[in-house]
């Protein structure tokens, strides 16, 4: 898959993670042979998968931003959402400055900048 998750602006210092697409409705960032983990407390890199490296793509307003939660962590029955805080990857609720939970897809190929997202993952326009 081509599509990768790029945690900064800097692409010279940047994390890209693969996008698997698990077929179940959920997604794995996956960063060499390590897997992104969230468990609502942590958010680091492990060696396998397991329920706590499986992530939801929600759409925003915005066509091609995506929230991205935790298929199953969740903190005192709030669903966990990936953000950006203090330049640091971390998750928590959903709070109301969306912005720190927005992410892009970015096509790897970097042709013209092109952010995309796997095809299943577009909006029907």
């Amino acid at each position: 898959n081509k599509y990768e998750m790029v945690l900064t602006e800097n692409k010279a210092n940047s994390l890209a993670m693969v996008v698997v697409d698990n077929g179940d409705g959920t997604v794995t960032f996956k960063a060499g042979d390590k897997f992104l983990f969230c468990d609502a407390n942590n958010v680091k890199l492990v060696d396998a998968q397991d329920d706590n490296t499986k992530f939801v793509l929600e759409e925003t307003e915005t066509k091609g931003d995506y929230f991205i939660k935790c298929a199953v962590a969740n903190y005192q029955g709030k669903a966990q959402y990936l953000e950006v805080y203090s330049g640091y990857l971390t998750c928590y609720g959903m709070g109301t400055d969306t912005s720190i939970y927005t992410f892009k897809l970015e096509d790897a190929t970097g042709a013209n900048g092109t952010i995309t997202a796997p095809k299943r993952f577009e909006n029907n326009v």
